[in-house]
């Protein structure tokens, strides 16, 4: 299966609107099992965690197409000064699409990271946290229930 950007996917021949990109992701067991699982006993949080997984299943799937289709603007950028011809023609095209592209693929990966802050909020019962920078405040640091993850959630503030 070939790779680009560290994910699994499927050959573009092989992918049609009956069939989506396909990526290998493993927090996605964790968004699945919420939805099925037995330990989500209010309806209304079993509801928020159906509507989460759609939402999840959704954003990924437009992540990888926006990264497959990235890749190949920025393999048309690179050919078109490749052919040296100067100036190279329809590159400004590609230059904004390319950039528009760069654009959604870090807004995916944005939504997608506090997709998987509110899985986190959900699994532990921690109401209130909607995003990542919200399940990394200060005002939960101290929260017991988070003391599963913390030290991941710490670890998100070390550099390098």
């Amino acid at each position: 299966m070939p790779t680009n950007h560290g994910i699994y996917r499927k050959l573009p021949t092989t992918t049609s609107v009956r069939e989506p990109p396909a990526m290998r992701y493993g927090i996605w067991q964790v968004f699945d099992l919420l939805r099925g699982g037995s330990f989500l006993v209010d309806p209304t949080v079993r509801r928020r965690a159906a509507q989460l997984v759609h939402h999840f299943t959704i954003v990924c799937h437009r992540f990888v197409f926006a990264m497959q289709d990235l890749n190949r603007l920025m393999q048309d950028f690179a050919g078109c000064y490749s052919q040296g011809k100067y100036p190279p023609t329809g590159v400004m095209q590609i230059r904004f699409q390319t950039e528009c592209l760069a654009d959604h693929v870090l807004t995916y990966l944005s939504t997608i990271v506090d997709d998987v802050a509110i899985v986190i909020a959900l699994s532990t019962g921690v109401a209130r946290i909607d995003s990542i920078s919200t399940l990394r405040s200060p005002e939960n640091r101290d929260n017991p229930a988070l003391a599963p993850v913390m030290a991941l959630i710490k670890d998100l503030d070390r550099d390098g």
